[in-house]
């Protein structure tokens, strides 16, 4: 599935870009309606069993009522959510209702009192009808420039029913007594902040710049803005040459449309392309049609054509990102361009495009699968 091998820098900001990035700058735009997220959410739900199996939970201890209960080796083997909910906010609000969960896990039982006894075996626990409820928060970083970091606090849990399974009969009795405050306790906070954990490996793996051409393009984060109804990101998205030589350039609107989520790529991405491949004499005009680039005194019509590809990232998976390729149907022209195209990230659970050509930008409209 790995077409093409693109050098991603792995090391925090800043290395190579050392300017702030602004609203001059900000040529790259991610807007996802609400009704994006929720769908976004409904996929990862779908999901949730193959994500909680790649998350590793650390060994826990805690009190629960006279005893001293430690539980290793945490694995989930189910888990259904059938209804969630959320408000957009600076600190928006998730709830999650009618969970189903089954883990495994080993338990060792301590008694702080007379006679002092421990007890240890391998146990299940299943939960029915828990709901939780979180605040949780996308912001800039303040530790790693340039990234977003997830945040997580204020978890609420409730469950109607849970229970142990293990061929101990203190350790089955315990849940009637201790169950909710176990779930709570053991498994559903550190499986939140573990996930909180791994959302944020997700988002500081890569550096924010990537190499097109001879040029590395700086896909820092600008602007965060959550409001009601949408979420978007603004980025740079220009080389650092090409930061300044282009800040002239014609702003990127608020919003495109109602469509789950837009790639909003701005009018001098496209410039530095092709300035990159064919010289700065090469200016182009987006019209309704394409792109026309000026190239040896000739204009000529480019399309974009989105493509979808993978590329290893740091913490060893694949991440799939969308490659921008310039086809005008001149083989040799296409074939420069394209040897190493420009690419955004993320595009999980992204489905096909539309794609609309405006004056200032090229925006791609999508929906999640």
């Amino acid at each position: 599935m790995l077409l093409l091998y693109i050098n991603v820098y792995t090391e925090c900001i800043p290395s190579i870009f050392t300017n702030d990035v602004t609203s001059d700058t900000s040529n790259l735009k991610i807007t996802i309606t609400k009704a994006g997220i929720r769908e976004f959410i409904n996929n990862c739900v779908q999901n949730i069993v193959e994500m909680i199996s790649r998350i590793q939970f650390p060994d826990m201890e805690g009190v629960l009522g006279s005893f001293t209960v430690q539980v290793k080796d945490v694995v989930f083997t189910d888990i259904e959510v059938n209804d969630f909910d959320f408000i957009l906010d600076k600190y928006s609000t998730v709830k999650v209702n009618d969970i189903t969960a089954k883990a495994e896990f080993e338990i060792v039982v301590i008694q702080n009192q007379f006679p002092y006894t421990n007890f240890q075996t391998r146990a299940v626990a299943i939960v029915q009808n828990a709901s939780v409820t979180t605040i949780a928060t996308f912001q800039e970083s303040i530790s790693c420039q340039g990234h977003l970091e997830f945040k997580t606090q204020n978890t609420n849990v409730n469950c109607d029913k849970f229970s142990f399974q293990s061929d101990m009969y203190i350790i089955d009795s315990m849940a009637q007594q201790y169950g909710v405050q176990f779930f709570k306790q053991f498994l559903t906070e550190p499986l939140i902040k573990a996930f909180e954990d791994r959302v944020n490996l997700y988002l500081q793996s890569y550096k924010g710049e990537i190499q097109f051409g001879n040029d590395v393009a700086d896909q820092r984060l600008y602007k965060l803005n959550i409001l009601p109804q949408y979420i978007s990101v603004q980025m740079n998205g220009l080389s650092s040459y090409y930061q300044q030589k282009y800040s002239h350039m014609k702003k990127l609107q608020e919003n495109y449309s109602n469509d789950e989520i837009n790639y909003v790529v701005g009018k001098s991405i496209f410039q530095q392309v092709f300035d990159s491949v064919f010289g700065e004499d090469c200016d182009i005009n987006i019209v309704n049609m394409g792109i026309f680039a000026n190239i040896l005194n000739e204009s000529i019509l480019f399309k974009v054509v989105p493509q979808f590809d993978c590329i290893e990232s740091e913490i060893n998976e694949q991440r799939k990102i969308i490659k921008l390729l310039l086809i005008s149907g001149v083989k040799e022209l296409d074939d420069k361009l394209n040897e190493s195209p420009y690419y955004i990230f993320d595009a999980i659970f992204v489905k096909n495009f539309k794609i609309v050509y405006r004056e200032e930008a090229v925006v791609l409209f999508s929906q999640f699968s």
